[in-house]
């Protein structure tokens, strides 16, 4: 997930926020929104009323650390070499979704190209990581066992990896502590 200050980008390329607030909300709310969608499948199975299930749902949580990455100039689709700008990083886009940087590297040419690949470089870890703390005041919550939490956090990974943010985030996974 990225975001770029040019206000035209996010228009071309939906997938691009605005500011690095804008995708730090953006991956509370999907988070937030599974993990409700996973407590009111659970709650469902063990017959709870739909009150009951919005009230324990209102009383979580989500703390999401992430550092987007900042994309200066965006180049989408790229099928030739094209030069880089003279902003960094100079993402590259592929259907949506960022996939590489164009570098800058004065011992070679200006350029970049896909195909053989010539100065495009590999988004960092610290953009492809997200953490998150989720927390509970609800009494009956906060006594489940760590095999409850982890099964409500492993069924909103499996949601998240196949929806909207599987097309970012290649893996994931996610510990209950």
């Amino acid at each position: 997930m990225v975001y770029t200050g040019n206000p035209t980008d996010p228009v071309e390329f939906p997938g691009i926020h605005t500011s690095s607030g804008a995708v730090q909300a953006f991956l509370t709310r999907i988070v937030m929104q599974t993990i409700y969608d996973v407590l009111q499948q659970q709650g469902r199975v063990v017959l709870l009323p739909d009150a009951i299930i919005s009230a324990i749902s209102d009383q979580l949580s989500v703390r999401i650390s992430y550092n987007p990455l900042e994309c200066e100039a965006i180049k989408a689709n790229p099928m030739a070499a094209f030069p880089y700008a003279m902003v960094d990083p100079h993402c590259i886009v592929v259907r949506n979704a960022v996939t590489g940087l164009c570098l800058k590297d004065a011992s070679v040419q200006p350029m970049c190209q896909l195909s053989p690949i010539m100065n495009i470089g590999p988004i960092a870890g610290t953009h492809k990581s997200i953490s998150g703390t989720l927390t509970t005041t609800n009494v009956i919550m906060a006594f489940w066992s760590r095999e409850m939490w982890q099964s409500v956090v492993d069924r909103a990974m499996e949601i998240l990896a196949s929806g909207q943010l599987g097309l970012y985030f290649y893996t994931a996974f996610a510990t209950v502590t």
